[in-house]
């Protein structure tokens, strides 16, 4: 079931990611470094719109995971999470499912945050393997969850702000 839905990508395809009821369902990518698909989509083409894609000190094993996915105008791409503000909006969306090739993830979307594009958060090689300082930071409350996403966007508030959603990822059954 999941081999098809990477059946035709580039080799660079390592997932698919879906939140339900948003248009947030796309192929998610990897490369050497977070550039490279900043304009490409995920055949390697030049691309406006860009990728979903992994930071690249990430690993699909780890315990804290960033995805990036460009806030675009017209919609697309990763533009939904600005919803998320709403919270009417935010209590509707908080599922979805995160695909590797041989793992499948329930997401559960936990906050939604306005942070510096220099936070704590994007630390990935001092908090991968240690998520509950991350979670703490962005919720000020002492939880521990065994795996966690970030799924980042540029915000229209100035050049180095980000939307962020913080989501628990559980392997589904």
């Amino acid at each position: 079931m999941l081999e098809t839905k990477f059946s035709n990508y580039s080799d660079n395809v390592i997932g698919w990611i879906e939140i339900f009821d948003t248009s947030i369902s796309y192929p998610i990518v990897k490369t050497n470094d977070n550039k490279s698909y900043l304009n490409k989509n995920y055949l390697g083409e030049y691309s406006v719109s860009g990728s979903i894609f992994m930071d690249y000190r990430n690993d699909i094993t780890d315990n804290y995971i960033i995805i990036y996915g460009h806030n675009l105008k017209n919609g697309g791409m990763f533009s939904d999470i600005r919803n998320y503000n709403d919270k009417e909006y935010f209590d509707n969306h908080l599922k979805g499912k995160l695909y590797f090739r041989n793992d499948e993830y329930d997401i559960n979307v936990i906050s939604y945050n306005i942070v510096n594009h220099h936070d704590l958060i994007y630390d990935v090689n001092n908090y991968k393997n240690n998520n509950s300082v991350i979670i703490n930071h962005l919720l000020n409350k002492n939880l521990n969850y065994e795996k966690v996403m970030i799924m980042s966007t540029c915000s229209s508030g100035g050049v180095n702000e980000r939307i962020i959603l913080l989501c628990e990822l559980k392997k589904s059954s």
